[in-house]
Formats: structure tokens, sequence, C-alpha cells
């Protein structure tokens, strides 16, 4: 720590410490030669920004050849002049997030007054580089119709990325899930003018609207895939990297107001009427989203500002259904069986639920179906301010403000209440020592907190205090569970409260140096995490049931509380980075990227030491206070290498490979639960069924015994259950692409890729206190009834909760893309992808899962190649496809030229845009009976699945989503009592999806800078219903599960119709 701290001081007093996560801005670069071919040295090459008069000068060296790096985004004129020949003037040059634009200069002789312009973009190929990246212009981002408002979405649309359907979103982490070339969510990096956004849990930022607001803000966004330079840290998959709209010499802006209403929605596909389940019916819902945008000139070629304010008002209603106790069932009868005398200390709690209002299930319980209003409340905000101190010295700040509240019913009887707050500061300075060398200065403080915890709901009568399983801790009622779903859960959520909060301190510096074909990039990065959390789970209490007849008899299979006082953990980390990048030409037309990376973590600490770990899973005391654990990162070397051929040297054909090596960081998502879950600062105990009660004032009885003395009986001390980092290695991925780009009609590009990935010492989420088992005569593990099968290896803990870094991945991929840049009214996309991916193990997240696909824990933390399958986040064919048409007709177009006045008005300004999304479903893992392997392994949720009937497909597929799998036993049998199954991990697929999202924008002239626009918006216009995963446990207490296949909730909304209109001048 003292060889760290001393690291840090050095390299924050000799330079600015810096991120170096990616660049804001793009560059010019091209060869200056004479008529006959012949280069010239010398050349004087101006870049002057067309919309703020700002301009940039480089000379071409004795090769003839020039760059402009670190330009900023937006159109640009460009010239070359040298004496004693006539300036060539190129305009229509569009720089773009991290572009290279090649454009090459021929001088003619002649005076250096005369000028001779061309209109025309750079070529569209990519010849210098060979990282596989899109990008998403402003066209895009402003026209394409968005449901939600949300610019991440249109990340889907490059090849090479995946939005994850069943990807568990949750309060203060409900953005989508963005999966690029088969890598998790979090190695995926989300930048905004440089800086990290990515929210407190690691994963894409937004509110609780599940969007990341701001769509007017954004000037572009760049979506890199694969191989990316080594500017590029911490992250492992892709990045998304936005840059925000700035002001110019011009005033412009927008007022705007979007909204969608129930009445213009088709009806979801499992909605009922509440009131009245057999019949189908709309619930209510009503969206507004308003705002406006505003930018300009504080002093001319100097000052600009920018700005925008956008609030979302949302009251959305939703259909659950919940299975709850019949009539007969709280007297006693279920069927098939004697009936039971319900224990009197259960009756209160029985009679508690809501009497079903739907079908029967036929097992003593039935849907109840009620509304579910969700209201919501989301603001945000932005202002940035652009100066020019002088041609050499620029400067950018920009804030960003996100607000959002949801309250929607939490397991029925209780309100969860969500709060979001993120905030985003940056600061830049560019300083342009000379025309080859120029340094790049940012520093931002990123702020992201995310509350909830459970309310009283006024609309359920007042649940009496007697029936708390704690009397004076909350004043609520705990959590009460029977196994598998037989009765949905009941009172407050086990997880709630908690509260997250993650300040992020960045600090970058980028040194540019062109010396002759080699443009050269240094940096140096230092990022501080400041992680306050305060997650007491349990703190209402728990009891599980294995069953109804279980629940009214009052016999516990196990019970969970926490036992020690609610405190907040201060997580600290710093994340440090150095890189060198070298781009350069090796021939006129063969570029070559070389980079190296050194990045490293130190072990993160707690403000006040109150961190506990163990380093073996036998160990019976905790090893109190830092460090937290052994850092795996001192050796994180990444290289970084890429080639780029032009084949014919016109900038019409590439053929590009590249390799890079990345590493996963070990940053405080990773193990940000694990503090509140290992004692003595943590005690959460969990107690088997012998044990588990009396129902239910066993677990008050323990805590004021604890509050009165300090101590609780051995056996229940020794049931607590632990999260653990017990053995960290260095998770890395090796990525390779092979390229090929054609332009194939001016300003079109056809593009063909093959991506590969292969991952090394991934995270696996398992239990490591199971019992260990005998390994039997035939070699698989058995459990049985002997001590190795039913007895914990560590007497002294319940479950052991630890992310094993021993897990591989592969990725293989074939992208196929199709790109029309906007002229004559008219641009369109398409991208496909064709890909396999597979690992033994996708979960980095245990509370709250990361996926409803799938098994979150392993099989066998001892055999990982037991779980070797396809990933929870495999989806094989994803195909995407959008375009924007301005329809040609009015004064001056193809059809109506001639028109004028009032009929010019009605027929001018018209424009389509649409966007074609189809995919493969997404991998299913189907469960089995966790307690017919081991009953101890599927306590803490390892995972369990049945065996594959010989002959039979272990992926059936039915298309009915009453029962997707068909019949449980067509295809599947309870596994073999003692052993694991014989299914694979993750051999099912989900239903696949399909939409068109079409907006028809009608724009209206109300004066020389002024129109009004009017947007008729449908998603998912055709009314097709994305259904969602199904019910996926296949066997529960040794029998066929009746809701095997069953699904009940779709991936996307129904046909929705959003209205807006828009005054921009």
């Amino acid at each position: 720590m003292v060889r760290l701290s001393s690291i840090l001081l050095v390299l924050s007093l000799s330079i600015s410490l810096a991120w170096a996560q990616g660049t804001t801005s793009g560059s010019v670069l091209g060869a200056v030669q004479d008529s006959t071919g012949a280069v010239l040295p010398g050349a004087e090459v101006t870049a002057t920004h067309v919309d703020t008069g700002t301009s940039r000068t480089a000379l071409s060296n004795d090769e003839g050849r020039y760059l402009l790096a670190n330009l900023g985004l937006g159109n640009y004129e460009i010239a070359a002049s040298l004496p004693g020949f006539q300036t060539a003037v190129r305009t229509g040059i569009k720089i773009t997030i991290d572009r290279r634009a090649v454009v090459n200069f021929t001088l003619t002789v002649g005076s250096i007054s005369e000028r001779v312009t061309v209109t025309g973009e750079a070529p569209l190929v990519e010849t210098t580089s060979a990282s596989v990246a899109n990008l998403v212009d402003s066209q895009q981002i402003r026209d394409l119709p968005l449901n939600g408002r949300d610019f991440i979405q249109l990340a889907a649309l490059q090849e090479g990325v995946v939005i994850a359907p069943l990807a568990n979103r949750q309060p203060g982490d409900s953005g989508i899930k963005i999966i690029i070339n088969g890598t998790r969510p979090s190695s995926t990096g989300i930048l905004l003018d440089g800086t990290d956004i990515k929210n407190n849990q690691g994963n894409t930022p937004g509110g609780l609207s599940g969007a990341l607001l701001g769509v007017d803000t954004i000037a572009e966004f760049r979506v890199i895939t694969n191989v990316y330079s080594a500017e590029y840290g911490r992250f492992s998959g892709g990045i998304i990297s936005a840059v925000s709209r700035s002001g110019t010499n011009d005033f412009h802006g927008t007022l705007f107001e979007f909204h969608r209403n129930s009445a213009l929605d088709a009806r979801n596909f499992f909605d009922r009427d509440p009131n009245n389940p057999l019949e189908r019916s709309q619930p209510g819902f009503k969206r507004n989203q308003f705002g406006f945008t505003l930018g300009g000139p504080i002093a001319q070629d100097k000052t600009f500002f920018f700005g925008s304010y956008e609030g979302l008002r949302e009251r959305l209603t939703t259909t659950d259904t919940f299975n709850y106790p019949n009539e007969d069932a709280r007297m006693g009868i279920l069927p098939g069986r004697p009936p039971i005398n319900v224990l009197p200390e259960v009756q209160p709690y029985l009679d508690l639920f809501p009497l079903p209002n739907g079908p029967d299930n036929g097992n003593g319980t039935g849907k109840f179906i009620a509304a579910n209003p969700q209201p919501l409340d989301e603001d945000y905000f932005m202002v940035k301010i652009d100066h020019q101190f002088s041609d050499s010295d620029s400067f950018f700040v920009r804030y960003t403000f996100d607000d959002s509240m949801r309250e929607p019913d939490s397991q029925y009887i209780y309100n969860e209440l969500s709060t979001t707050r993120n905030q985003y500061l940056t600061l830049e300075e560019t300083h342009i020592f000379s025309p080859s060398l120029l340094n790049e200065v940012r520093v931002a403080y990123n702020r992201s907190r995310s509350d909830t915890e459970d309310i009283v709901d006024p609309n359920f009568p007042v649940v009496d205090p007697a029936l708390f399983f704690h009397q004076g801790r909350n004043g609520l009622l705990g959590t009460l569970n029977v196994q598998r779903g037989v009765v949905s859960g009941f009172g407050s959520q086990s997880r709630n409260p908690q509260f997250h909060t993650q300040n992020l301190f960045q600090y970058m510096d980028n040194l540019v140096w062109t010396t002759g074909s080699h443009a050269l990039k240094i940096g140096v990065s230092a990022s501080r995490f400041q992680y306050n959390q305060s997650s007491v789970s349990r703190t209402n209490g728990r009891f599980d049931f294995r069953s109804l007849a279980d629940f009214m008899l009052g016999r516990v299979n196990n019970s969970s509380t926490r036992v020690t006082a609610p405190w907040t953990a201060g997580l600290r980390q710093w994340l440090v980075g150095l890189y060198i990048q070298d781009d350069f030409q090796l021939t006129p037309n063969l570029a070559v990227n070389l980079g190296l990376r050194y990045e490293f973590i130190n072990s993160p600490t707690e403000v006040t030491d109150r961190v506990a770990n163990i380093s073996d899973p036998l160990q019976e005391v905790p090893t109190e206070g830092g460090p937290y654990f052994e850092n795996p990162s001192l050796k994180n070397f990444s290289p970084r290498i890429g080639l780029a051929w032009d084949p014919t040297g016109r900038g019409k054909t590439s053929i590009r490979g590249g390799f890079g090596l990345f590493h996963d960081q070990l940053l405080p998502w990773v193990y940000t639960f694990a503090p509140f879950r290992m004692r003595p600062f943590a005690l959460r105990i969990t107690m088997d069924s012998a044990i588990a009660g009396p129902f239910p004032t066993r677990l008050d009885d323990l805590v004021n015994q604890f509050n009165l003395d300090g101590t609780l009986p051995l056996e229940v001390f020794n049931s607590t259950s632990a999260n653990a980092v017990i053995d960290t290695s260095q998770p890395y991925i090796m990525q390779w692409n092979l390229s090929l780009q054609q332009e194939i009609l001016p300003g079109t590009a056809v593009t063909a890729t093959y991506a590969g990935s292969r991952g090394v010492k991934l995270s696996r989420t398992a239990d490591v206190n199971v019992p260990p088992g005998i390994i039997a005569e035939d070699g698989r593990r058995f459990f049985g009834t002997s001590p190795e099968g039913t007895t914990r290896p560590n007497p002294t803990f319940a479950g052991i909760t630890d992310r094993r870094w021993d897990g591989l991945s592969w990725y293989n991929g074939l992208k196929l893309g199709l790109r029309k840049r906007f002229s004559s009214g008219f641009q369109y996309q398409i991208a496909y992808n064709w890909q396999k991916f597979m690992d033994e193990g996708s979960a980095i997240r245990t509370t709250g899962g990361d996926f409803t696909n799938a098994s979150t824990f392993a099989t066998d933390w001892r055999d990982r190649k037991i779980d070797r399958g396809l990933s929870a986040y495999h989806v094989a064919h994803t195909f995407s496809s959008n375009f924007t048409l301005e329809l040609p007709f009015g004064p001056g177009r193809s059809y109506g030229s001639g028109t004028s006045g009032v009929a010019a008005a009605m027929i001018q300004g018209w424009q389509i845009n649409g966007i074609i999304s189809l995919s493969s479903g997404q991998a299913l893992g189907i469960n089995g009976d966790g307690g017919a392997t081991c009953r101890l392994c599927a306590d803490r949720g390892s995972a369990a699945r049945p065996d594959l009937i010989p002959g039979k497909t272990n992926n059936p597929n039915t298309g009915d989503p009453n029962a997707w799998f068909g019949d449980t036993e067509d295809n599947f049998q309870l596994q073999e009592l003692g052993y694991y199954g014989t299914l694979g991990r993750n051999t099912a697929e989900a239903p696949g999806i399909a939409t068109l999202d079409l907006s028809i924008n009608k724009t209206t002239s109300l004066g020389e800078r002024v129109g009004l626009q009017f947007r008729a918006e449908f998603f998912n216009i055709f009314n097709r219903a994305n259904w969602g995963a199904p019910n996926l446990t296949s066997f529960s207490r040794g029998r066929a599960s009746s809701s095997f296949g069953e699904i009940t909730r779709t991936t996307t909304t129904s046909r929705q119709i959003q209205f807006g209109v828009k005054i921009v001048f």
C-alpha cells in the first residue's frame, strides 16, 4: 500500500493525471502532391470549423503527409496551399468521434490566391485503423423513433451489439443491458465526453424510467466493438462513446412535447381486468416528455453555451398476477390429502392474503390478478460552456443532472419507493504547443446514487404490528415465501432497504505528437472510486416453507434475518493506467496501429476499516481489516496491434485485422455486497429446518437475545451466511478480428467482419460451503445421505457465496453491415450478426441477479466444466435495419416542384423513419429439483438440472405461451437422487423478438429560421407479442411442475403510439 501511494503521489505531482478513457474529437489526415504525383513538403493545411469559425493549421512533412489531430466535432472546410500552386479547398468534411478522415490534395500550378473548391465528404471506408466501430450520427439520434427517447437503444443497430431482453433490470440499475461481441454488460464502457458514466452497479446509466435521457443533448456517439486503441482502459467488451452538443455562432434550440396514452395503444397480450380477470383489458397509461434545448454564442467566435431540460411524467399501471391460497386452503383443505388443522399462529398470516380472483391452480392456490400503479417522475438537465482562449487554447465545462422517483407495489401489500440521482461534471482543456504537438487535460466528477425501501401502501389494509416478525425495528411485515412460487412472495422485499452512492473522480491527460508518418498518443490516468453503501437485507426477517401444507402447519424450511445494527460501508479504491499508442503509415496504403496499456488497481479499503474476509472456504474466524483481498492487477500489460490495408490505394477498399488483450478490473460492483455478508460487522443468520422455527417468534427472540448480551446459540451463530472474496485472479479477454470493407456506391459501403474472443479467469458465482459428496465409480459426484453429502465442510458458516475467478469464455461471430451515408434525402443502415457465445458462468452479481433466464449460481464450484455451455447472454442471430427518407415533394423537389403557398406547405417537409429489429431467442437454463441432488446445495441457489430423457430434445419449443416446453415429462425426468442431472447448461431458447418502429414527421416552416415539426411514432406497429422467459422450473419436491414453460410477460411493449411536437429554431 505504501508503494502504491508513493506511485500515485509521484504521478500526481509530475503530470496531469488522466483517465485516458477516450477521445471527444476527430482528425483529418492525408497527403499533398502535385499533378505529377510528386509529394509537396511544407504545404499549409488549414481546417476551419464552419459553425464556430475556429481554425487549426498543420504543415505537410517531407513525405507530403499532414495530420490535424483532436479537432472538435462538426463540419469543416479544409484548405491546402503552397506558394506557386493554386489553393485547393474541400468542403463538406464532417468530423465525428474518433474519425480519421482521409483528405488528400493534388495542387495545380498557379497563383496561391486562386482557390479551387470541391464539395464532398471523405471516403466512408476506414483505411487507417483496425478497430471495428460504427458511428450513430446526429441525424439518426434526432430522427429515428425511440421508445422512451433513450439514445442508447441505437447502439443495437450496429454490428456486434445485442440488447439482452432477459437481463434483470431493477431500481438503481434499470438501464438496458448492452452485450458487445458476447461480453457481459459490465464489460461495456459508456462514456460521455470521454468520461465514464456507468452506474453504481457497473451497468448502463439512466433513471428509473430505464432510459438514459437527454437525447437532444447528444451530438453523436460511436460504438467500438472490437480491438480498440490502448487509449481505452478498464473495459474488456466494447465502448460506447458519446459527445454532448455545443453552442455555435448562431442561436438555435427546440421546444418539445411527446405524449403517449393508453387510449392510443394496443392491449398487452397478458393484460386482464382486475375486476373481471377472465376478461382481457388494458390498464391505464399516460406519459408526457417535454422540455427544451437552447444554444448560441456568448461572444462571437470565442464563447458558446448549450443547455437543455427534459421532464418525464409517467402514470403507468401494469397487470400483475400472483398465486395466493384459495378459500379452501384457509380452512385447511388441500387437493389430494386429508384436511389440515391450520396452526393458530399461522391463521392470521394466511388471512392476510387476498382471495384469488382468477383461475384456480388446482393445488390450493389460485390466480390473483391486480392492477399495479407505478407513478414515475424524472427530471433531466444539462448545461455546457465552450470557450476559445486563443487559437491554441480551448476549454469546455459540462454539467448533467438526472433525478427520478418511482413507487410501484412491492409483493402486493407494500410499495417500493425508489429514487435515483445521477450527476456528471466534466472539464476539459486542450492546448496546442505547435502544429505537431498538443495536450488534452480532462477532469471529471460523476456521482450515481440509488435508494430503495418498502413503505406502507395506503390502499392496503393496515397490517397488525403484532404480526411483524420483529417488534420495534422497521415497522413492516417481513417476507413469507413458499418455495418455487407455489405461493407468490408476500410482505416486504427481503433485500430492502438498500442505499448506494458512488462518487467517481477522474483525472485525464493525453499528449498527441505527430512526427513523420507517426501519430503518437501518450496518456496517464487515475480514477478514484468512493462507494458508500448500506444494504441491510433481511431487516424485517424472512420465513421460507417448502409447501403450502408446511406453511399451514408452521413447519419452517429455513428462516433468516439480520442480527446486527445497520451501518454504511465506505469503500475506497484507485484505478491507475498508462498507455502509448502509435498509429503510423508504414506505406502510403498500409497503416499500422500499435499500442500498449498498463493498468492496475489497489486493494480496496473501508474508511473505518470495517471489513472482514476469509481466504479459504474452511477458515472459521474471518480476518478483520484490510487489505480486503490480494491485488491481482500489478502485471496488467495490455498490448494492442492492428493493420489496415488499402489494396487499391483509392480509399474505397480496406482489409483490416487486429488483436488486443483487455483486462476486467475488480472494482466496487464486483464485491459491493460482500461487506454486508461477513461477520463480525454484518451478522445475517440463515437457519435450516432443524432450528428455523418456531414460527413466527423465532427471529425476534434471537435478535432480542443478541441485543441483550451479544450472544446467539452456537447452532444459530454457525448458521451465518456470508459473501467472501476468497481467491482473486485477474480476468482478461483476448479479442481479434478480420474485416473487409468496400465502397459499392458513392457514400455507400458494405462491411464483413469476423470477430472472436477468448475470456480467461472470468467470475463464476458459487456457494463454496456445500457438501463435497463422493466420486462414484462412474466418475460422477454423489451426495446421498452420508456425511460427505449432507454436511457443510465449514461448520461455522451456512452458505458462503464466492466468485471463483477461473471461468473461461469463447466467442465467434460473423457480422455483415451495409451503410449509406445521408444524401439526397435518404440514409439507411443494415446490420446482421451470426454468433455463438459460450462460457462456464455468466454472473457477476448475486443479489437481484444479473438475468432472469438462467441460474446465477454455479452447479459445482469444484468443477467448472460441468457448466460449460451457452452463455446466459447468448443470442445466435440478430438483424436490424434503420432508415430515414425525406419524401421528394414540394418546391425544388422531384414532385410538386412548381407548387407554392398553402399547397407547398402541405406537401413539403415530410419524412419517414423506421427501425426493424429481429432476433432469435436468448439462451435459457432449465432448472430441476435441487433437493433431489443435494438439499444444502439447493439452499443457496446452486444450479440444478433434470435428466434429459435419452433420444429427446434439450430445446423443446411448442410455441404455446401456456406451455412453451410442452409437458415436462415429454423430454425430462427427475435427476437420479443424489446426482447432478444430465441436461446441459442453457440448452433451451427463449422466444424470438420481431419489431418494427416507425415515425412520420412533418416539418412546416414558420419563418426563415423557425420550423414546426409534428411527429407520429409507432412502436411495435404490428403489435407482435414478443414473449418473455418461460417458467424454467421443471421439477419441484420430486414432482413435475405444473407451471413449467408458462409465460406471463412480454419483453417488449404492445403497439404504442406517441405524438410529438417540436418548435425548432
